[in-house]
């Protein structure tokens, strides 16, 4: 956290260095649509995030600026929520996948930063830019507990009903202050002037760990990782 707090710092000192003579201010809100990645992936499923942003407009680059955001994945990813267990068929190992049911996990995060925007192309009615950001998360991860038998059927003509394994998993809370990374890029189209229509392809890490549940198969995920496609408006202030 105080590493996090220290980078934010460094950022916003270099960002009030760099804006001289800006020429407006950008306000503005987006919506993204956010697709889990990497290991975060067999947890939950894609997810809407909202931000508010806001952004010098002078000519020089780096262009410095800020957000609030909000995101919550709510919606566990039923298809790739499985365990698996051993059994011998015959004298043979084999390994059996047995899906998971319904149960609730939800990550909730809320945070706020810097943004960093370098024009790379710049039209009279559009603009292209790489886009960096880092910002301070408050994160709270919340799993239901879990309850159920692994069971198969080993009859030949009637039913008969093997126990492979009992799952009786506690419920889980996690929330700490986490720094996050972004990177991506932008593009501003003039609707009319002084309405900005802008469009985003992201990459995220939230640094920040979800502890592993063995007895679920749920690994570690370190780093939680999203790639996001936004749009949104921005109304110009000059």
């Amino acid at each position: 956290m105080r590493t996090s707090a220290a980078i934010l710092l460094v950022l916003l000192t270099a960002a009030a260095g760099t804006a001289a003579q800006p020429l407006g201010v950008l306000l503005g809100a987006d919506a993204s649509y956010s697709a889990p990645a990497g290991s975060f992936a067999k947890r939950s499923k894609p997810a809407l995030t909202y931000r508010l942003t806001g952004r010098e407009t002078h000519y020089n680059n780096p262009r410095w600026g800020g957000y609030v955001e909000y995101a919550r994945f709510e919606e566990e990813n039923r298809d790739r929520l499985s365990v698996k267990r051993l059994d011998t068929l015959n004298g043979v190992p084999r390994e059996l996948v047995f899906p998971l049911k319904p149960f609730d996990m939800v990550l909730t995060s809320y945070g706020a930063g810097v943004t960093m925007n370098y024009a790379v192309v710049t039209t009279p009615a559009a603009e292209l830019s790489a886009y960096a950001a880092f910002g301070i998360h408050y994160w709270e991860f919340d799993r239901a507990s879990y309850v159920d038998s692994i069971r198969i059927d080993t009859g030949s003509v009637a039913p008969k009903l093997k126990l492979l394994d009992v799952l009786r998993v506690p419920e889980l809370h996690q929330k700490d202050w986490s720094g996050a990374l972004h990177v991506g890029l932008d593009a501003d189209i003039t609707l009319f002037s002084p309405v900005i229509l802008t469009a985003g392809v992201r990459y995220r890490i939230l640094l920040a760990e979800l502890w592993p549940t063995l007895e679920m198969d749920l690994e570690n995920v370190s780093g939680i990782q999203s790639v996001s496609v936004s749009v949104g408006l921005q109304y110009l202030f000059e």
